[in-house]
């Protein structure tokens, strides 16, 4: 019997922090009460809670037209860019470089305050 998924509720929350701390995941548990999470669902079977998926709003940082004084000017600027993305609401950003240009661009993007992720995690990407 497939499981089946409603949206989290308040009494959910203590199962599903106990499961976190057993997967020993390298993640904070997250805080559901965060409007950043647009998606909170449970899976249960015959009861039993299984898990659960959320998703939580992300901000991915892109630079177009990236020229040697485009970049200047980004790192120059960076803390009113900083700014102006906390003012929105945003906790992180995330910036994609292709393999080939990380050598190149790693050096500007810890300038900007960027670090690799957690190397225990693969980034995976889709389009909706």
């Amino acid at each position: 019997m497939n499981p089946i998924w409603r949206p989290l509720r308040p009494d959910d929350v203590a199962p599903l922090r106990a499961r976190h701390q057993a997967q020993a995941a390298e993640f904070a548990f997250p805080d559901f009460d965060d409007p950043r999470y647009l998606l909170a669902e449970v899976a249960e079977r015959d009861g039993k809670l299984l898990g659960a998926v959320a998703a939580h709003a992300t901000i991915e940082l892109m630079f177009v037209g990236a020229t040697p004084a485009l970049l200047r000017a980004a790192v120059r600027e960076r803390e009113r860019l900083r700014a102006r993305l906390l003012a929105a609401g945003c906790d992180e950003a995330h910036a994609f470089v292709p393999r080939a240009l990380a050598p190149r661009m790693e050096p500007l993007l810890r300038r900007l305050g960027f670090r690799r992720s957690n190397a225990a995690f693969l980034p995976f990407y889709r389009e909706l």
